[in-house]
């Protein structure tokens, strides 16, 4: 380290390194920025312009490092990393990141067929800047019409993979959808347009799959350890986004989605998923949507009885309240 300067003003500068990304040291540059962007003095820096240029921020630099082909694959990850990181808790570092585009680059990446670890990396920025507190990005793709439904798209075919990125890609899709479409903001007009694009039938299906007896799904088979079930964050952002629209003002709307969860056996994966996870909040969230279903249609309140929810329901009391 030069005499009189830090450590941090001297390896960890980013301004030195998005010199170095301009360069033949870009991966190196990148995977040392995404280091960097841990410490959370750091983070701040990744907000401020390096010249003139308002565009020419740290974080602004990765995002364009990781919207071009031709880095190689561990380059580009590397830069959405970083990205993700100098956004945690910082919020100079999420302004920027949206003013350079991010929300809208790595939307795009996810629908492109870039190598999975790419739009892994991109998933999780995405959700980092759709849940962030303060931040544009949610209310962005959730007034671009299709969006929310391409993420759906985007969580299924995730889902259908078994490579190694495929379920941190799905987990981190399903929670940017999640920020996406919680919350007042999300209108009666947005669930409406979500339901015709099939969304929630997608969203439905990132919760277990209840096992089955002779093709039937029974009180019995229903508490059976599914197969392959998703994380329990997936299970738990899943719920969550079905909640939203099932607390929806408009009554129509309210039924609707209840109607979907009844023909697609979403009332079956919620009782399952209530059952098999230990996660209380994710149980909290399943028993919530099932009470919002009831209550908006008696056809769902029979069903969840027959499948003996209410009396998981009622079991859990207390834990469910707190």
């Amino acid at each position: 380290t030069p005499p009189g300067e830090d450590l941090l003003g001297a390896i960890g500068n980013p301004d030195v390194l998005c010199s170095a990304i301009a360069g033949e040291a870009v991966g190196y540059a990148c995977f040392g920025l995404a280091h960097l962007a841990k410490d959370a003095q750091a983070r701040k820096r990744f907000g401020v312009a390096v010249t003139n240029d308002a565009a020419a921020t740290p974080i602004g630099v990765c995002v364009a490092v990781a919207s071009e082909a031709k880095h190689a694959t561990d380059t580009r990850g590397a830069a959405l990393v970083a990205a993700a990181n100098a956004c945690f808790e910082c919020k100079e570092a999420t302004a920027a990141c949206e003013a350079a585009g991010g929300v809208a680059e790595t939307f795009k990446l996810l629908k492109s067929k870039c190598d999975h670890e790419v739009k892994a990396r991109a998933a999780g920025l995405l959700a980092r800047l759709t849940t962030a507190p303060g931040s544009r990005g949610a209310a962005t793709l959730r007034s671009a019409p299709g969006a929310p439904a391409s993420l759906a798209q985007a969580a299924a075919a995730a889902a259908a993979r078994t490579d190694k990125w495929a379920s941190i890609e799905r987990d981190n899709v399903v929670r940017a959808l999640a920020g996406v479409l919680q919350g007042k903001d999300t209108t009666p007009e947005t669930i409406n347009e979500f339901l015709k694009r099939k969304g929630y039938e997608l969203v439905l299906a990132q919760l277990p799959a209840p096992k089955r007896d002779l093709g039937s799904i029974t009180a019995q088979s229903v508490c059976q350890t599914p197969a392959n079930p998703p994380s329990a964050n997936c299970a738990g952002n899943a719920a969550k986004i079905v909640l939203s629209a099932l607390n929806s003002s408009d009554a129509e709307v309210r039924g609707a989605v209840a109607d979907t969860l009844i023909q697609r056996e979403g009332l079956e994966r919620l009782v399952c998923a209530l059952a098999n996870y230990k996660e209380i909040t994710v149980r909290k969230n399943c028993a919530v949507t099932l009470a919002k279903a009831m209550a908006a249609r008696p056809a769902a309140k029979e069903r969840v009885r027959e499948l003996r929810g209410i009396e998981m329901i009622t079991t859990l009391g207390d834990k469910l309240t707190s």
